[in-house]
């Protein structure tokens, strides 16, 4: 079951649990009162209560049981309400001539579930039973005719008052919920961020980098993305995945930094879960499952050579390649123990080499023109 499906059975087993306590309640006092009246009517309460609450107990068990979609879900719990209502009302264990007035919470309980379909579906037939329900009131028919009509009229708009204000409730509701969760967003996008910042200055002093390396990535990438604008990625996501890639070098010994031998396949295991790593440090948030997936899979090849996963040619995204191939051939542009940096000719010339072959065609020549662009400065790439 997904979270949001998870989230929306509990809601709707809280609120069938509050009815059922509800009923659970009056079968306790009227029991009370049983005990200290000994009378009919109490006893007669006590009954009605009592079968109130064994029906209540029993559509509350069997919602617990619903693993269904979504939707699905939100029209069984609005139907369960409905049904438990509607015989409250008509079974009437208090044997209250104003019955009616009982019905009018259901919209407002209806309300709580916080969707509006699924409110006008079982509004609609709130209305049309209610309206029945008024009509078959024999307390009605104990005044004129004429009074009988303007009754039925006022508890008609009672009904129609509580169906607006529960309406009012889930267009509320909803949009603080919205809010809330943009605010969320925020925040969380916010909170990554700043821990990741405080992670840069670590990584600077153990890769002997420059920090500067995220923004010629960064850089790179938001040229590379605009002859992609299908895939519409955004400048803060390139900026992320740019901070994200620099920071997940952490976990790696301080060693490997200064390493000029071949590495072993424990230390090749080490920096290749460097993408797990990243992933894991930008969370679970749903306004980042983009950037992670394609942290995930930068180091993934179209020819299916590339780890974690294996991936071949369109399971591998554009925003994951992009990475890729930037992170490439800003490596060959710089200078490392066991061999020389490339010149921008030679590193040219082995990323065209990869071309449909580890990364597509297209992505390639996203780079080759973003690099040979007027606008970006060989100066600012730092490259030779």
């Amino acid at each position: 079951m997904s979270s949001l499906t998870h989230e929306l059975k509990i809601r709707g087993d809280h609120i069938l649990l509050g009815l059922t306590c509800l009923m659970t309640l009056g079968v306790i006092l009227s029991l009370v009162l049983y005990v200290i009246t000994k009378d009919n009517t109490s006893l007669s309460m006590l009954i009605g209560f009592t079968f109130c609450s064994l029906f209540h107990w029993a559509f509350y068990c069997l919602h617990r049981q619903f693993n269904k979609n979504t939707s699905l879900l939100q029209h069984i719990t609005a139907g369960t309400i409905f049904l438990l209502f509607f015989f409250v009302a008509l079974y009437n264990p208090l044997n209250y001539i104003e019955m009616w007035v009982y019905l009018l919470y259901f919209p407002i309980v209806l309300g709580l579930l916080e969707n509006e379909k699924v409110f006008r579906v079982w509004g609609a037939l709130f209305l049309v039973f209610y309206s029945l329900f008024l009509l078959i009131d024999p307390t009605l028919y104990m005044n004129m005719v004429v009074d009988n009509m303007m009754m039925i009229v006022s508890r008609f708009l009672f009904g129609l008052g509580s169906l607006v204000f529960g309406f009012l409730m889930v267009k509320h509701l909803t949009l603080v919920k919205k809010l809330t969760i943009n605010d969320t967003e925020i925040q969380s996008k916010e909170h990554v961020v700043y821990v990741l910042n405080t992670l840069v200055p670590i990584v600077e002093t153990k890769t002997q980098t420059s920090r500067s390396e995220i923004d010629q990535s960064s850089q790179l990438m938001k040229k590379m993305a605009a002859y992609f604008p299908e895939e519409r990625i955004e400048d803060w996501e390139v900026e992320l995945l740019s901070l994200a890639h620099y920071v997940s070098r952490v976990q790696w010994p301080d060693y490997l930094f200064e390493k000029g031998d071949k590495l072993t396949s424990y230390e090749f295991k080490t920096v290749q879960e460097h993408c797990l790593l990243g992933a894991k440090l930008l969370g679970n948030f749903e306004a980042f499952e983009r950037i992670r997936t394609a942290f995930l899979n930068h180091h993934e090849r179209i020819d299916g050579s590339g780890y974690p996963y294996g991936l071949k040619e369109r399971d591998i995204s554009v925003l994951s390649q992009i990475l890729g191939v930037v992170e490439t051939f800003l490596a060959m542009t710089k200078p490392r123990v066991y061999r020389d940096e490339f010149t921008l000719d030679e590193a040219f010339m082995e990323i065209e080499n990869m071309s449909g072959e580890k990364f597509s065609a297209d992505v390639v020549a996203a780079l080759v023109t973003a690099i040979s662009d007027e606008k970006i400065e060989r100066s600012d790439l730092n490259i030779s």
